[in-house]
């Protein structure tokens, strides 16, 4: 069976955080839906944006649960991320993130995936 960990090529060594008890992670990936011309406002200034895209710093977090499903994503981080920065808004929201599904996970008898 495909896991939404082997459709993105994600390694479970890799993950950001991951919960021992449960065995749900957070990565962190580059995000492949970054903004367009099209998502303009008038007048907005997209320049950091682009530049951010064009160094590859836009990301999203992705949770998966023990069996490696899809459980939850956000996505459109445009930060320069560093997984060894304890300070990164990201990693702050992957945390939290986890936590949840975590609780959910725990509180659950079947873990229903989105």
């Amino acid at each position: 069976m495909t896991t939404y960990r082997d459709l993105l090529g994600l390694d479970p060594d890799d993950a950001l955080i991951t919960d021992p008890d449960t065995g749900c992670a957070a990565y962190v990936v580059p995000d492949h839906d970054p903004i367009t011309p099209d998502d303009w406002a008038e007048g907005e200034d997209w320049s950091e944006a682009w530049d951010m895209l064009a160094r590859g710093d836009v990301y999203g977090i992705v949770i998966l649960d023990p069996d490696g499903k899809h459980a939850d994503s956000c996505w459109g981080f445009y930060e320069a991320f560093s997984a060894s920065d304890p300070d990164s808004y990201i990693r702050a929201e992957a945390t939290s993130m986890l936590a949840y599904a975590v609780q959910t996970y725990r509180s659950s008898a079947l873990w229903v995936t989105i």
